[in-house]
């Protein structure tokens, strides 16, 4: 594991991933604790975006609500947008998503939880 300053720009952070790294990239906003993972599989491209929710009880749920429901809305726009769809292969939102990527549509179907 190594610390790189937050200086690092999206070419540093391009040959890490070629050079196989996994890179965590971890912060706040509003006390709210979140994390970003990239790596590269293969030839694809792996980003997870988690956000603790210990402290936004109406986030943690699996429920849509009149709270929840425009900030699924909103999420939902974004990874729906032209320049998203034109370059994700799968996306998924919930309370602890696993989607495990495969050649195999099927495959990452069943071996996806919380989608």
């Amino acid at each position: 594991m190594k610390t790189h300053a937050h200086e690092d720009n999206a070419t540093g952070i391009q040959v890490l991933l070629e050079e196989g790294r996994i890179i965590l990239i971890s912060g706040e906003v509003n006390s709210n604790k979140f994390v970003v993972i990239l790596n590269k599989n293969e030839a694809i491209y792996e980003t997870t975006v988690s956000l603790d929710t210990k402290f936004i009880d109406y986030l943690d749920s699996n429920t849509l609500n009149g709270l929840t429901k425009p900030i699924y809305d909103e999420a939902s726009n974004l990874l729906l947008s032209v320049e998203m769809v034109d370059n994700l292969l799968v996306s998924a939102l919930g309370v602890e998503v696993i989607v495990d990527y495969n050649d195999d549509f099927n495959k990452i179907y069943l071996g996806s939880h919380n989608v």
